[in-house]
């Protein structure tokens, strides 16, 4: 028996509002990489608006308006019928109203507020860069990556975290450091503990932060704000600059990786982590790669992206590292120097 959000509204509507371009019940298939070229380029996703389904008569994905959601927001089962019924509201047979479709459409997090870019502003203040004697400036050297390049990308260190989360609950109070996602679901300092940060900086300042453990202590490695969207993209500025060639890698690391190595690069959180607003910012580009992790999640994460970027017309490719799991493993291979382990 299927799940009651999967029939709660038009499977046409829940198309639209994930951003389908359908043309009479068809569209172009969400499963790039399982057709040639890594996008469906003859629109085989046929709606079959008399039973809510839909099939791609191409790759043969197929299933209800639930599957529809998985499959094209990359989400959970739980999290697409939770998507479904905030997009439906009280209307179930009737199809969505305006705040039924925003509820889908809306992100999962918000957007910084300018109280949170005060935040960010005064931890780049508190923070300082890292060098080859000091404990994120090892880690670095210790990823292949010079700590005088990863500053001049706005790479990080503190000494004591949770001392700067302190400063910075006395300077700016609880309710700015909730805006600024630096507090956690138990009200403590989210980024204690972990010594590395990655700013995003556009216009001359920070935007946006992420943090790493560097300790080998945390299962979670790299971490993002909480409930705070990223506004660009890591290292945003080499876009502006319009390089004939720019890769779009999988977190700050292999983003900088990617720099060490001589290249343009961007870095996001997975396919997932990338926002539809971000594509005019490649345009003007003369080829975008994608290059995330050589694994199965990463395989099809990067086809996706880039068929998103190519129905958008952008040029885009989709590449992995012929050695290791991602482009650190191919920047350390160079360097056998290092002793490296994960």
């Amino acid at each position: 028996m299927s799940h009651p959000a999967s029939q709660a509204m038009p499977i046409l509507a829940v198309a639209a509002t994930l951003g389908f371009k359908v043309t009479g019940r068809k569209a172009r298939c969400f499963n790039g990489a399982a057709h040639q070229g890594g996008i469906d380029e003859n629109p085989s996703l046929v709606f079959q608006t008399d039973v809510n389904r839909f099939k791609c008569y191409s790759c043969g994905a197929k299933g209800d308006a639930i599957d529809l959601v998985r499959g094209a927001l990359g989400v959970s089962f739980p999290e697409a019928v939770q998507r479904l019924e905030g997009m439906a509201g009280r209307s179930p047979r009737f199809g969505p109203t305006t705040s039924a479709v925003a509820a889908l459409a809306a992100p999962t997090s918000r957007p910084p507020t300018s109280c949170a870019l005060d935040v960010y502003r005064r931890l780049h203040e508190l923070s300082f860069r890292p060098t080859k004697d000091s404990p994120a400036g090892a880690y670095l050297m210790y990823r292949g990556i010079d700590p005088e390049l990863a500053a001049q990308h706005h790479v990080a260190e503190v000494c004591a975290p949770s001392s700067v989360g302190e400063q910075l609950m006395r300077e700016f109070g609880g309710p700015a450091l909730q805006a600024a996602g630096l507090i956690s679901q138990q009200n403590s300092y989210l980024f204690a503990g972990r010594q590395l940060l990655f700013f995003h900086f556009d216009g001359g300042r920070p935007r946006f932060v992420t943090a790493r453990d560097i300790t080998g202590q945390s299962s979670c490695k790299e971490m993002s704000l909480a409930g705070v969207r990223a506004p660009v993209p890591y290292l945003v500025e080499m876009l502006h600059t319009r390089p004939d060639r720019v890769l779009v890698c999988e977190g700050c690391i292999d983003t900088l990786s990617a720099v060490q190595l001589g290249y343009a690069a961007v870095g996001v959180a997975g396919v997932a982590g990338f926002r539809d607003d971000w594509f005019p910012m490649f345009r003007g580009i003369g080829q975008v790669t994608v290059l995330f992790d050589n694994d199965d999640a990463g395989r099809r994460q990067g086809a996706e992206l880039r068929a998103k970027f190519r129905m958008q017309g952008i040029q885009a490719d989709a590449k992995f590292p012929a050695h290791g799991k991602d482009i650190n493993d191919l920047l350390l291979s160079l360097n056998p120097e290092i002793q490296h382990e994960r």
